[in-house]
């Protein structure tokens, strides 16, 4: 990837001082290796990934605790907090980031302890995306920790 980025004269802020920007790069674009293709329905990952989906809509802070990642569990057992307001925050928290009407549409393993589903879900009422959810195996279980939307599905 080449890029440049450059003013053809200084640029002057309303109340700031006056500055250029002349900056150039070319880098080789790195990808990692691809991982084996995994089941339609996620397997073993994809089955922790949708307990997690009804743990979350639950009230049982230790049900959802078990289906995350140990990093991503660590964000909701705060020793300042009461477990109240721990599982208030996780099921918040969660309800940003996990997909709405889950449907697992296959995705891939990329070591033995790291999975990347692909997940066909709803934003919004009328929206359809695809999103990309890492799981990772610690202890011999699955666990989330994080889901990103990679682009709007018709």
């Amino acid at each position: 990837m080449a890029c440049s980025v450059k003013v053809a004269k200084p640029v002057k802020s309303m109340d700031g001082p006056a500055w250029t920007i002349d900056v150039s790069f070319d880098s080789a674009v790195l990808s990692r290796p691809a991982g084996k293709p995994i089941a339609k329905d996620g397997g073993e990952p994809g089955k922790a990934f949708l307990a997690l989906i009804t743990a979350a809509q639950g009230n049982d802070l230790t049900k959802i605790i078990a289906l995350l990642a140990p990093g991503e569990a660590e964000d909701y057992q705060h020793d300042y907090n009461t477990p109240e307001e721990n599982l208030k925050d996780a099921k918040t928290t969660l309800g940003y980031k996990l997909p709405k009407k889950p449907k697992i549409t296959g995705g891939e393993m990329v070591n033995d302890e790291t999975a990347i589903l692909e997940v066909e879900g709803a934003p919004f009422e009328s929206g359809k995306m695809l999103y990309l959810v890492e799981m990772h195996r610690s202890n011999g279980h699955w666990g989330f920790d994080w889901a990103h939307a990679a682009g709007l599905l018709r």
